[in-house]
């Protein structure tokens, strides 16, 4: 028995794309809904307006080019990392809290729930002593820099509050 004709086989063969596509226009929509529902004064500085279209022009090319890498078969689609979703979820989740803003929490709860309703394709990392050894200093280099990046944060942060 066929299934649908030319266009639903266009969108199962192209579902990221299509999914991306969606996303854009869902960006857009909601910098064109920020733009109506804020108060006074964003419609009174002509400031906000610029960065707003500014914005909206960005996305709008960023689309384009994407619609026409897609079209030319540059893009390949994957499987997403469902780890890595559940690690940004529980990442965003306290960023959120900390920073009294739900939409970074709201959307960290989603990543964490994709990634564990997904928990069976999680893909296996190799642990730290089966790294090549160049990957491995690496490694160590970047855990000490973001160690020392936390640490003068921290530093910073107590001579502020001073």
């Amino acid at each position: 028995m066929k299934c649908g004709g030319a266009w639903y086989n266009y969108i199962v063969k192209n579902k990221t794309v299509i999914g991306t596509i969606i996303g854009f226009l869902f960006l857009i929509l909601g910098i064109v809904a920020f733009y109506l529902f804020s108060g006074d004064h964003v419609k009174q500085a002509p400031v906000y307006l610029y960065l707003l279209v500014s914005i909206a022009a960005v996305v709008v090319l960023i689309a384009v080019v994407f619609i026409v890498l897609a079209a030319k078969g540059k893009i390949v689609q994957r499987e997403p990392d469902y780890r890595m979703l559940f690690i940004f979820g529980v990442i965003w989740i306290p960023i959120g809290f900390s920073i009294n803003n739900p939409g970074f929490w709201v959307i960290g709860l989603v990543l964490m729930v994709v990634g564990l309703a997904n928990k069976d394709k999680w893909k296996s990392q190799p642990r730290f002593s089966e790294l090549p050894r160049a990957q491995r200093n690496f490694k160590i280099a970047a855990l000490i820099l973001l160690g020392l990046i936390v640490a003068a944060g921290l530093v910073a942060w107590y001579l502020a509050a001073r």
